[in-house]
């Protein structure tokens, strides 16, 4: 069960000259049984080899000898006798031509008399249409009169009063009051210590152990297995029952219906064990998670143990801060009493303040008073002020709406002028519109008076062209004769029929080639998938978690094979860890001669292994 090294892939160069090799002999083969002689009632054709051909394979230097043949075609006596009196036809007829050929001097020798054909027509009696001309647009209007001014200044409201009279002086300052007191008498020592309420408990029993692995059955083959028991019986029935259709159906082994037939069943059968694998994979996915549910029933147990003893230290931690809060009361209440006397010694510093703030507030008082009465004398001057500007702002406000009602005026009387001109020039647009339909008519016409008179001269030409070829055909036609008697029947071949030769088909070497390294690389790759669904049960969900794996601690072991240079063993676990299960795995002991990194100690000195480590899988760091 160790890892194997991937097939090398099969050499290109030998592999192309092997194939050459096949190719060239297949060829001399099939041109061998393709030269097949026949024998007809007007012939016979005969291959014979006259020699050869030598080739060189540029890829590896090796010489080839082609052979080379001779098609050699005999007529029968019936046939050659034929083929002579042809001979002696094409004779006579070659001399009658000779002898007829020397009145074409006569025929030739006078010029062809083209007087009485019709006359061509006449191009310059074909008059150019007249086109008219398309005048120039209207004048239009691009100007407007004057229609007054914009008004672009607003008439002056009077000036604006920024300043105001002199309302008296502010009073900056207040006479004396008498000493603030700024200090409190002393009134005993604050407590700032709490008397000792006990131990507050810090740590908690053992709840028991967390279960951190779990085992189960990692034989897929056992499932599938099982499956195939029940599915092979069936497929063979099937085979036997499509072996007795196909040949009730009159196809025999060998033949490509019935070869097609039997593919497709091979096929089904292979999808259906497939199927097996798959569901066998599923049932051993559906164990190891019945065995996860199981651990995770196990720490829950343990949970709710653990929950128990952290409620029992909480109430005992609870009676210790509930008598830690008693003895901070006695604290508190001492340094009330304390606080106590502090409150009245500052009641009495408060109470002197008091007296001197009170003669502060009455200075404070006049001179707000004398203040208030200088504000109201700077109110009256300000409120003059802002009536004075009120009336200047409501004038300038009257002088800009007469300003916008002029402008307004102006901008209507811009507008009707401006529809007005574009009014007239519109009417102007559509009357140069209809005169430039009217003279695209008039030219239209001259067009149709052009072609009129153009169909005339082809017409003309037609007729006289017509009376030429006549004439001319009645000159050629003692040529053509004796091209006819020049040109006499020739003899026809022998007709072979098609040989039925053999092909022999040639054999696909480096398909072959190429097949037999992708059978090996598939055996390789469903070799290493295997390694890796064993891996994958041994590393369960959790792909890098570390598993008890020392010699010590098992029992009843038995070795089942090797994965990636490491024994596996069945085995049960002894004493307290053995949960009466069977389990597949390595050994500690082993491993840390090869992979002492994969290997670590527990806290109770047995070895565990580090399966994510130790076959390079689970979550990269």
């Amino acid at each position: 069960m160790g890892k194997q090294k991937a097939p090398s892939p099969p050499d290109p160069n030998k592999t192309a000259s092997a194939q050459t090799a096949t190719n060239i002999g297949t060829a001399i083969a099939n041109q061998t049984l393709g030269n097949v002689n026949q024998v007809t009632p007007d012939g016979s054709l005969t291959y014979s080899q006259t020699g050869s051909t030598k080739w060189t394979d540029p890829l590896n230097g090796k010489e080839y000898d082609l052979p080379t043949y001779t098609a050699t075609q005999t007529l029968s006596p019936e046939q050659q006798a034929i083929k002579n009196q042809t001979d002696a036809a094409e004779l006579n007829m070659a001399t009658l031509a000779s002898t007829q050929s020397g009145k074409l001097n006569t025929l030739l020798g006078s010029q062809l008399d083209i007087s009485k054909a019709p006359a061509a027509g006449s191009a310059s009696a074909i008059g150019l249409p007249q086109y008219q001309s398309f005048t120039g647009g209207p004048q239009l209007q691009t100007g407007l009169g004057n229609y007054g001014n914009v008004q672009s200044s607003i008439a002056g409201a009077g000036p604006i009063r920024t300043g105001l009279g002199n309302t008296g002086k502010v009073q900056t300052g207040l006479a004396g009051a008498g000493n603030v007191q700024n200090a409190i008498a002393s009134a005993g020592p604050i407590q700032n210590q709490v008397a000792n309420a006990g131990q507050i408990q810090t740590s908690l029993g053992n709840a028991g152990d967390i279960t951190r692995s779990y085992a189960f059955d990692l034989d897929t083959a056992k499932y599938e297995q099982a499956l195939l028991d029940r599915l092979n019986p069936q497929l063979e029935r099937d085979r036997a029952a499509l072996e007795t259709k196909l040949s009730n159906q009159g196809l025999q082994p060998g033949s490509e219906a019935y070869n097609r037939a039997i593919d497709e069943a091979n096929r089904a059968a292979n999808d259906a064990r497939i199927g097996a694998t798959l569901s066998a994979g599923q049932e051993q996915s559906r164990i190891a998670g019945l065995a996860q549910n199981q651990a995770m029933f196990q720490n829950s147990a343990q949970q709710q143990a653990y929950d128990q003893m952290t409620g029992l230290a909480q109430f005992y931690n609870s009676a210790q801060a509930q008598q830690y809060a008693q003895n901070a009361n006695d604290m508190q209440m001492a340094n009330a009493a304390q606080g106590q006397t502090f409150g009245q010694n500052q009641a009495q510093t408060e109470a002197n303040n008091a007296g001197q703030q009170q003669k502060f507030n009455q200075n404070l008082a006049s001179g707000q008073f004398a203040n208030a009465a200088q504000q109201q004398l700077f109110n009256n001057a300000l409120q003059e002020a802002q009536f004075t500007n009120a009336a200047q702002e409501q004038t300038f406000g009257q002088n800009k709406a007469q300003l916008e009602a002029n402008n307004a005026a102006q901008n209507q009387k811009f507008t009707q002028g401006l529809a007005g001109a574009e009014f007239g020039n519109s009417a102007l647009q559509q009357q140069y519109q209809n005169q430039n339909t009217a003279t695209a008519g008039n030219n239209a016409l001259a067009d149709q008076r052009f072609n009129t008179q153009q169909a005339k001269f082809n017409l003309q030409n037609q007729e006289r062209a017509q009376y030429l070829n006549e004439l001319y055909a009645q000159r050629n036609q003692p040529v053509n004769e004796i091209s006819a008697l020049l040109s006499g029947a020739q003899v026809g071949s022998p007709n072979f029929v098609p040989t039925q030769g053999a092909q022999v088909p040639t054999v696909d070497y480096a398909g072959l080639v190429n097949q037999n390294y992708q059978n090996q690389l598939s055996a390789w790759q469903q070799n290493n998938a295997n390694s890796q669904s064993l891996l994958g049960g041994l590393l369960g969900f959790g792909g890098q978690l570390a598993a008890l794996s020392d010699k010590r601690a098992k029992k009843e072991i038995e070795k089942v094979g090797e994965l990636k240079g490491h024994g596996l063993y069945e085995y049960r676990y002894k004493g307290t860890h053995d949960d009466g299960k069977r389990h597949i795995g390595v050994m500690a002991q082993e491993v840390e001669k090869m992979r002492p990194d994969a290997v670590s100690r527990r806290p109770d000195g047995l070895r565990q292994v580090d399966y994510g480590k130790l076959f390079n899988a689970g979550r990269k760091k």
